[in-house]
């Protein structure tokens, strides 16, 4: 059977639920968190016994629990039952694990708790069932889910919503893999209504094993294995195989092994009776530590019976309700615990106590958490049934003893406190883990706090969330950016990445349709609070489903953060007359809001006092911009690995590889980068060479008609700062070419009122966070020089038409450039001979020095100084009298009017265009 976090990572659940007896936080956090949180799983929950719990804190270095993942303390109620047994009042001891996975889910039920000697060190035994295979044990598993809140306490709302979707799900997985032929191997059993002991001999009686012998395997007996005896007496089997394990803490005889009895020395082995037997072990197998918990009743043929999980071989743990226990029944075909070998060499006898918790149940037992939204955030403690009836004193913390509150109150008639958390204290609830410390009288315990504005986030988009809300509250300092920065990073590295570059092969989409997935219910703590990340958002249009509007917007906003990242990056370092900020450098207040380092008295300053102030004020303000350096160094290194992402992407735009809806959303985040103050000044006395270059660089991309479609108002935008930008610096504004951009890339033609609009819509949504560094002014009279140009294609095609057509002896247009009236000449030229194309069209990349004439009399190169056209467009190769269009791969979608055609003249004189099927010339699609 595979470990917890081999089946974790084979798996990748969407919401797990693990319950243990003793946990240890540094190890779940070092392996089991992080390999769920990069799987994406949305809920992490655990939940385990209240004084256990309190145990975990005292050495925990814990950074996630209760913030990142749920912690679930709790106590069993201790109850009279109807025939005098006590149930409850002893402690919570299952190790489950619930996986709910897109269709099958699976439950583990183990031996081990979640430390590291537990799921490593010790032996353990664990089982896990399928509900497509078991579906019965689903539907016990619902009831025990259903049940479980009535025998404890210290259960908040939130934790009873868990457990009320835990049991709907494996109800719903019952129902949906419901068995339809074969009959069940496996059942569930629990102690919230009967004990284990008896349900495993009804359990074998209903089977009608024809009973040989009973094989135990437990860490934990009473000295005279009563309980054990009993369950024999009471399955009706005469032989017990009591199994022990090795050690080579203990030495025997030279080369005798040692086994050690956990029970006392009046056992003894009796042929026919009481046998020992121990373990096989693999080879290479050290002797381990014996944790399992193993029952088995093999029968005279080849089937067995076994019981694993949590039940001990005690009389608490076997045969009474105290404790809740959680174990599974198999039957096999063929015995396991019946084939171990005998027990021979040297026995130690060790008689074991069962550890009782730590705390006794008279004890501060009580559980914390943080509820409320962001802005309003209130502490609650609940007591368990026996409140203190003094004043208790309270103290928040987080690790290294850091106080953030403290607090003496009294427990109200409902067994709780409330305690509102003011801004000073929420503002320093950041990932950590939170403790409360909780004393009165001669008691005093520290419970975990559960931070539920939090835990209704999922753990892979915590960072992300946390950081969406900083820029809602339109905080722009440097290391909340640098957080986002971070975990929109994370974000995009989640996008699944073809095998190799040429690979086409989408993602796999999820296995089950969407009405199926919509019929698992979100295990969330408040509807209210959910936030559609955008993990969320990438989940869903890599399974080309649509994505909500709700998603589409957090992917918005997720834009326009880069944008004003990008804009912080454009801004200068702290003015160095301006106040360092609270938490950079200053000392914190006291009580009475005075400043440590500060002389309430105003009459009392000596001079050495003031000359010295303007250094004790410098030294702070040095160190908060030195600090700020650091982050923004960090912060650009960040937006550079942000943009390598975007651009492989987007270099993937082409492919299935990554949705159209994707693409839609990276386009701005490019275009906010490529028009940031380092690439696109708009600014200072050095003008930049070539502004449009940003608008070309996009035109490299294979993007689609929808992409084009839903981005033509954003590159509007882009085109039309573009053009503010020349104008500003005085410098000739290309309009023909920034609107043959627009409309190559938008996909359609473009007029005034739309531009208008869509600046003024851009302005609002400040999606483009260029366009705020233009007055409206400037932004108009770009608009008006855009709608009013030709675009560069038609300027061609006119000129082209213009010099075919025109009388032999007409001169080019006066407002023709130098480069555009030499291509007339040479276009007047070639109707001489109506036999040639009128030109030919060059695909070349940027160098066109590397590209030659086709004609194979000249072959010579393509000169710089040769271009008819600027800014890479149009050469013509004058040599040889051939005509050159040289197309850029930036315009390979490009297709001029005329090309390919020949020029014929008719009988009356008229030209005429002809277009030879076998003589076209090249084209690219």
């Amino acid at each position: 059977m595979a470990s917890l976090f081999e089946l974790l990572k084979a798996v990748k659940p969407r919401r797990v639920l693990l319950t243990t007896y003793t946990f240890s936080p540094e190890w779940f956090e070092a392996t089991v968190y992080p390999l769920l949180s990069r799987q994406g799983c949305e809920q992490i929950s655990v939940m385990l016994d209240n004084r256990e719990a309190r145990s975990s804190i005292k050495a925990s270095v814990s950074r996630y629990g209760g913030n990142r993942y749920r912690i679930m303390s709790v106590l069993p109620r201790s109850k009279e039952t109807s025939d005098g047994d006590k149930r409850g009042g002893g402690i919570f001891h299952p190790k489950i694990a619930y996986l709910e996975t897109e269709d099958d889910d699976i439950a583990l039920i183990a031996s081990g708790n979640l430390t590291a000697a537990g799921q490593g060190h010790q032996m353990e035994v664990l089982d896990a069932v399928k509900a497509s295979l078991e579906p019965e044990v689903f539907g016990e598993l619902s009831g025990f889910f259903r049940d479980l809140p009535g025998r404890l306490s210290l259960l908040s709302p939130e934790d009873k919503q868990i457990l009320t979707a835990f049991g709907d799900r494996a109800a719903q997985q019952a129902k949906h893999h419901r068995r339809k032929t074969g009959t069940r191997t496996a059942w569930l059993i629990t102690t919230l209504r009967a004990t284990a002991g008896e349900q495993f001999a009804t359990l074998a009686r209903q089977e009608q094993l024809e009973a040989d012998a009973l094989t135990v395997l437990s860490p934990f007996h009473d000295e005279d294995i009563a309980a054990v005896t009993r369950l024999r007496k009471k399955i009706g089997v005469e032989r017990v195989r009591m199994a022990l394990g090795k050690t080579h803490e203990v030495r025997g005889k030279e080369g005798e092994d040692t086994f050690i009895a956990p029970f006392a020395d009046k056992v003894k082995p009796k042929k026919g009776e009481l046998e020992f037997v121990t373990p096989t072990l693999g080879r290479n197998e050290r002797p381990r530590k014996i944790h399992a918990k193993w029952f088995e009743l093999n029968s005279r043929g080849d089937g067995s019976l076994t019981l694993t999980g949590s039940v001990n071989a005690t009389p608490q743990s076997l045969w009474s309700l105290k404790n809740i226990e959680v174990s599974l029944a198999r039957r096999l075909s063929a015995p396991v615990a019946g084939k171990w070998p005998q027990a021979r060499g040297h026995f130690v006898y060790q008689p074991c106590t069962y550890p009782a918790p730590d705390a006794p149940d008279d004890t501060l037992n009580c559980s914390a958490r943080i509820v409320g939204k962001s802005d309003k955030l209130t502490l609650e403690v609940r007591f368990s049934s026996t409140p203190p009836a003094e004043p208790v004193h309270v103290r928040l913390s987080q690790e290294e003893g850091a106080t953030l509150l403290e607090s003496e109150t009294e427990v109200g008639s409902d067994d709780g406190v409330e305690i509102p958390l003011k801004a000073a204290v929420r503002k320093k609830l950041d990932e950590r883990a939170l403790w409360l410390t909780v004393s009165s009288g001669d008691y005093s315990a520290t419970v975990w706090v559960n931070v539920e504005v939090e835990l209704a986030r999922r753990p892979g988009d915590y960072d992300f969330n946390k950081a969406i809300d900083h820029f809602d509250a339109d905080d722009s300092d440097e290391y909340l950016n640098l957080r986002f920065a971070t975990a929109f990073l994370d974000i995009l590295g989640r996008v699944d990445s073809p095998s190799t570059p040429e690979s086409k092969t989408p993602p796999n989409p999820p296995k089950l349709p969407q009405k199926k997935r919509k019929a698992s219910q979100r295990l969330s703590t408040d509807d209210g609070d959910i936030v559609i990340t955008g993990q969320e958002w990438l989940d869903a249009v890599r399974a080309k489903k649509t994505p909500s509007e709700a998603a589409n917007s957090v992917m918005a906003q997720l834009s326009r953060a880069i944008a004003r990242i990008m804009k912080s990056l454009d801004t200068p370092l702290t003015d160095p007359d301006e106040e360092p900020s609270e938490d950079e450098g200053e000392d914190d207040e006291d009580e009475n809001g005075e400043s440590d380092g500060q002389n309430t008295n105003d009459s009392g300053g000596d001079e050495a006092g003031d000359e010295n102030e303007g250094d004790r004020t410098e030294a702070p303000r040095q160190k908060a911009r030195a600090k700020r350096r650091k982050q923004r160094a960090r912060l650009e290194g960040q937006m550079k690995t942000i943009m390598t992402h975007v651009e492989e992407l987007l270099d993937r735009s082409g492919d299935s590889a990554v949705p159209d809806e994707l693409v839609v959303q990276l386009l701005p985040i490019k275009l906010n980068y490529a028009f940031s103050g380092s690439r696109f000044p708009v600014r200072g006395s050095t003008p930049p060479v070539y502004l449009a270059k940003e608008l070309l660089n996009l035109r490299r991309l294979s993007l689609s008609l929808p992409v084009r479609e839903k981005m033509r108002p954003l590159v509007a935008c882009a085109g039309v700062a573009t053009a503010a930008a020349y104008s500003r610096f005085g410098q000739a504004t290309p309009n023909g070419e920034i609107r043959s951009h627009i409309e190559a890339l938008g996909a359609g033609i473009v007029s005034h009122t739309e531009l208008s609009q869509w600046v003024r819509d851009g302005v609002k949504d400040r999606r483009l966070e260029v366009l705020s560094k233009f007055t409206p002014e400037e932004l108009a009279q770009a608009v008006v020089g855009i709608a009013a140009a030709q675009p560069t294609e038609q300027r061609i095609a006119n000129l082209v038409m213009d010099a075919l057509t025109a009388p032999r002896k007409a001169e080019a247009s006066a407002d023709y450039t130098p480069e555009e009236k030499a291509m007339f000449e040479a276009l007047r030229r070639r109707t001489l001979d109506g036999f040639k194309p009128l030109f030919n069209v060059v695909v070349g990349d940027v160098h066109t020095e590397n590209i030659r004439c086709p004609n194979p009399k000249c072959r010579q190169p393509i000169e710089e100084s040769n271009k008819l056209l600027r800014h890479q467009m149009l050469v013509g190769h004058l040599n040889c009298n051939q005509l050159l269009f040289l197309r850029k791969t930036a315009y390979a979608d490009v297709a001029f009017e005329l090309e390919d055609t020949k020029y014929v003249k008719g009988l009356d004189g008229a030209p005429v265009f002809t277009v030879p099927t076998a003589q076209l010339g090249p084209r690219l699609d």
